[in-house]
């Protein structure tokens, strides 16, 4: 495709020219017209695209201003698939980033590129640039520097070779925002093509207050067959926390889709997820969202982790079935606090989010791996999601993939009996390191061990009570050139571990 839109701050996205917006709420026939323009295009409204550059002359009073054409930059994928294209400055910013002058520089580069059918030109001003082209954390990157002229085409084949097997495993992200909420910054169908671009295989659409469904844009974009969409929705009332509730049904009969109207109701946290469940199904998940801070639940509900004790008991509900421990690069305090509700007997599934609200935020670099049995979206579905989910089978990750077996099954959220060997590998592109693993025993640091990216080797754990384990990796260097200024962590969904055989018990079960 061309890269017909073009946006403020030099960030390029691979939709055809004229491509339009889509809106879950519009009529029927405008929502088909918009996912025609996003196959085929449409007649564009024509901007100047990168035509805002002299050549070098001295200023006088008589200085007469020639702008002349860009340069253009076109990247072709080896394997037709999607990518992230970033174009940094090879030997700095030429202009000062003064933004009367010139666009924001996004995070310092000089354009991004979304790339999603294997080809993708951007224009640029002239100069040298250090290209990379990568597709997340699953794929070794191709990184080139490259001369731009005014008026020339450059062309880079990259190649992204995927960087290792995990053949029942999908890369998920479970909270993440575009044009339906309220702060979301960037389009339906561009949120779709930056999480693909990322490598992302499942994305879920969790707007605050919406059921919108992406699918058709998926469809519309031809990235069905590389990613699912899980339609969800973000429930954000004020004082009590944010809440993910999916998989859902779009209630096109009903206001915002069907999404739980709590401003009109003055709910408990217990009678909002009730009323979650009945809108919109009983078996759904409900995920709590950045438990701590301003819009977390443990916040609200003055949770204090070392006692387990609940201060505000109708701001508080344990009828949770999942918890995010890594929101945007911050596990910290999120993970400690599923560690303490790990404590008092509650056993929600953990996961990784970016909770992006524009084309960067965090995308690709913090996600869940989930064990499904299959790495291939076309076996993914709403029955699968709910059966990994309910497993507790997830990795919260920045980067690495932990992978831990107990005599060949997946290991984590599960429930084994006396003395477990648990059989670790870790799993990383060349461009992530890793130095560190940790064993967490019912919230203790128990052991600390010096291990590598392709780290293969066994623990032997046989505990005298029942046990909640977390084993922990992180290293101490960047994830550079990909995600760089970024350090590597990832941690199991723990593993529980029934010391006598009658059955798994909380160290210190409270009525929560």
């Amino acid at each position: 495709m061309e890269a017909g839109q073009y946006l403020s701050g030099s960030i390029h996205v691979d939709t055809p020219l004229g491509a339009g917006w889509l809106s879950p709420y519009a009529p029927d026939s405008v929502r088909a017209r918009a996912l025609q323009t996003l196959k085929h295009g449409a007649a564009p409204i024509y901007m100047a695209e990168g035509y805002g550059f002299s050549g070098a002359v001295m200023a006088t009073e008589d200085t007469l201003l020639t702008l002349q054409a860009p340069g253009r930059l076109e990247v072709v994928t080896g394997d037709g698939g999607p990518a992230v294209i970033r174009v940094d400055f090879a030997e700095g910013d030429p202009i000062a980033a003064d933004n009367r002058f010139v666009p924001a520089r996004p995070s310092g580069a000089a354009a991004w590129g979304y790339l999603v059918d294997g080809s993708m030109g951007i224009n640029l001003e002239p100069g040298t640039y250090d290209i990379t082209v990568h597709r997340g954390l699953r794929h070794e990157p191709h990184t080139q520097t490259v001369k731009i002229s005014a008026g020339l085409p450059v062309t880079i084949h990259a190649d992204l070779p995927q960087a290792y097997d995990h053949p029942d495993v999908l890369v998920i992200d479970p909270h993440s925002h575009a044009g339906p909420s309220g702060d979301g910054a960037i389009t339906m169908a561009r949120r779709l093509m930056v999480h693909a671009a990322h490598g992302i295989q499942v994305h879920f659409g969790t707007d605050h207050d919406h059921v919108p469904d992406y699918n058709p844009a998926l469809r519309a974009l031809g990235l069905d067959g590389v990613m699912a969409s899980v339609v969800a929705d973000e429930v954000s009332p004020v004082l009590r926390g944010h809440f993910n509730a999916y998989p859902l049904t779009p209630k096109k009969d009903q206001p915002n889709n069907g999404s739980p109207r709590w401003w009109e109701n003055g709910w408990t946290t217990d009678e909002l997820f009730s009323a979650i469940r009945e809108a919109v199904g009983p078996d759904i998940i409900i995920q709590v969202n950045h438990p701590d801070g301003g819009s977390g639940m443990l916040s609200h509900a003055d949770y204090e982790p070392v006692t387990g004790e609940v201060g505000t008991p109708d701001h508080f509900s344990a009828d949770f079935d999942a918890i995010e421990v890594l929101n945007d690069g911050q596990e910290d305090p999120f993970f400690p606090l599923y560690q303490s509700l790990l404590n008092f007997g509650l056993l929600p599934t953990p996961v990784g989010v970016s909770d992006s609200h524009s084309h960067l935020g965090g995308v690709g670099q913090n996600l869940t791996f989930l064990h499904t049995g299959s790495d291939d979206v076309a076996d993914f579905d709403d029955d699968v999601l709910l059966e990994a989910m309910g497993r507790r089978a997830t990795v919260p990750s920045r980067g690495p993939y932990l992978d831990v077996r107990v005599d060949g099954a997946w290991a984590p959220g599960q429930i084994f009996v006396g003395a477990t060997t648990l059989d670790v590998q870790v799993f990383a592109p060349s461009f992530v390191t890793v130095d560190t693993l940790e064993v967490w025993q019912n919230g203790e640091l128990t052991d600390t061990l010096a291990i590598s990216a392709d780290h293969s080797g066994s623990l032997t754990l046989d505990p005298e009570a029942d046990t909640h384990v977390e084993l922990v990796i992180h290293g101490t260097t960047d994830m550079a050139p990909v995600y760089p200024g970024i350090l590597p962590w990832a941690a199991t969904s723990a593993i529980l571990l029934d010391a006598d055989g009658d059955g798994w018990s909380a160290p210190f079960a409270l009525d929560l």
